[in-house]
């Protein structure tokens, strides 16, 4: 009898803490998929220097959903790619919303492919992106966009820019510290064009639809730039966007 019970306490014994841990092991992966899931970052990730492959993750969000008019309400976190300083190619998920506050700040891009599912897209997005020279904005989309917004474009080497056709309001600081000096806007609506300081739309050249240069020229704040020239946006691309 004493055998039987020396060899059955410990499988017994094994399969109560099993039964005890069980519950625990479940609960610790569910938050590390959920961890994963809505907090996913590179932050200052030093060994990724390309990742085309972000374009799979299509699970991946940085919004939570509500308040689709302002970064700030809207971030899940502020900067995900901020300071990956080796990072020089990257490629968005398809369904991405907000790449606002600082989404790739730092890193090494020289160019980078805006998709349409983009509504915020402000406020120190590509500070410092000291290779950036092509932004490209996909068009199409039923979220209006929003861009601009303090050192948006600062110390980047972008001085052509085309805005889509739902880009519905710029916030002020745009140009500040930045090498923009041309601007292409599709809409045929001037969008909201906030003024801050160092934007000096004086210095820079703007092209609108046909038919349009009145509408901008009399709109608040559009009028001040250097020159503004209809462009026919379908017969006339010139490798605009």
């Amino acid at each position: 009898m004493s055998d039987i019970l020396c060899r059955t306490l410990p499988s017994e014994a094994i399969r109560w803490k099993l039964g005890v841990l069980s519950p625990i092991i479940i609960f610790t992966f569910f938050i590390l998929i959920f961890y994963l899931y809505y907090y996913t970052k590179f932050k200052e990730n030093l060994e990724i220097t390309n990742f085309d492959e972000f374009q799979y993750f299509v699970n991946y969000t940085n919004s939570n959903g509500r308040y689709l008019d302002s970064a700030n309400n809207n971030r899940i976190d502020s900067s995900p790619f901020q300071n990956c300083i080796n990072l020089k190619s990257i490629v968005l998920p398809p369904n991405i919303f907000n790449i606002a506050l600082s989404f790739l700040a730092n890193t090494k891009i020289s160019k980078i492919l805006i998709p349409k599912s983009v509504g915020l897209c402000d406020v120190a997005t590509f500070k410092n992106c000291v290779n950036l020279t092509s932004i490209v904005f996909e068009d199409g989309g039923d979220v209006p966009l929003y861009v601009g917004g303090d050192l948006w474009l600062e110390n980047t080497q972008v001085t052509i820019l085309v805005l889509p056709f739902k880009t519905y309001r710029i916030r002020g600081y745009w140009r500040r510290g930045s090498n923009l000096n041309t601007l292409y806007v599709k809409s045929t609506i001037p969008p909201i064009l906030e003024h801050g300081w160092g934007d000096n739309p004086d210095t820079c050249d703007l092209y609108v639809p046909i038919g349009c240069k009145e509408v901008y020229a009399s709109a608040t704040n559009w009028g001040s730039f250097r020159t503004i020239t209809e462009y026919d946006f379908d017969l006339n691309p010139n490798n605009v966007h």
